[in-house]
């Protein structure tokens, strides 16, 4: 496993090395790389070196990209394109073949500094001959893109993708579903593994009968002794109404002088 900050790079620059070897050695080396954003110096220096050995190499970078393709005498055999389309583009695929064998790692980071040295990714190699079959295919499929796809030019720039005369149009984005249709099916279409044995539902065990029990005589309820009757209580006798004598009403001046003229 490579991890980031520790060996992640280390294992990176360990593959391009025995790629440029078997370059200089006569054998048909390549790399393919694909990831967001590529600014590490140390990445990009070895793939300059990649290039003047003449190792072929293919990118597929959709963002940020710190290294120019086809410049004389540094990277004419590098070549970099990116896929925008209508989904984001996010996968991390890395292959390396040596004329002899192929390795292939996905991983989480980029060839960014911050991915490479700053941050904590990971990535492994793929040692499935099947997932290693479908990675590649995957990135045949995106290099012959012919639809999203724009090539970097030595001076920097951009230039969309055109499909030639009479050459179908390709569509990596769109042509991943065909490519990874017969996964599907297979999956929805896979037997059971093993079969499912029904087991005999265990019987209910009967408890064994109690012998009969006497019934028991049921007491009687025993009435409770009357108590004799208590002479009722006198009501209470009301409280005498005291009738006072009511003071005369005081008057204002004004209704006295009114009474006054009135009279």
């Amino acid at each position: 496993m490579l991890v980031a900050p520790l060996r992640f790079k280390s294992v990176l620059l360990d593959e391009m090395d025995r790629v440029i070897n078997a370059a200089r050695l006569g054998r048909p080396a390549s790399m393919i790389l694909k990831n967001n954003s590529i600014s590490d110096r140390d990445i990009i220096l070895k793939l300059e070196e990649a290039s003047c050995a003449g190792v072929r190499i293919d990118m597929i970078v959709r963002g940020i990209c710190c290294v120019r393709a086809g410049v004389p005498g540094k990277t004419e055999n590098l070549h970099i394109r990116s896929l925008v389309g209508r989904y984001l583009e996010h996968g991390r695929i890395y292959s390396f073949y040596d004329g002899v064998n192929t390795r292939i790692y996905i991983a989480s980071g980029d060839f960014l500094t911050r991915n490479t040295e700053c941050r904590v990714e990971v990535g492994v190699r793929v040692e499935d001959p099947v997932l290693k079959e479908k990675l590649d295919s995957i990135l045949r499929l995106q290099l012959s893109d012919n639809v999203n796809a724009r090539e970097m030019q030595p001076d920097g720039s951009y230039q969309k993708v055109k499909p030639a005369p009479g050459e179908p149009l390709v569509n990596s984005q769109m042509g991943m579903y065909d490519l990874l249709r017969d996964d599907w099916t297979a999956r929805d279409k896979a037997p059971a593994t093993a079969s499912v044995v029904e087991t005999p539902k265990p019987q209910p065990v009967k408890a064994p009968e109690k012998p009969a029990v006497p019934a028991k005589a049921v007491p009687q309820p025993v009435e409770p002794e009357k108590q004799p009757a208590q002479p009722e209580k006198a009501a209470p006798a009301p409280m005498p109404i005291v009738v006072t004598e009511s003071r005369p009403r005081r008057t204002g001046l004004l209704s006295r002088l009114l009474e006054h003229f009135l009279k």
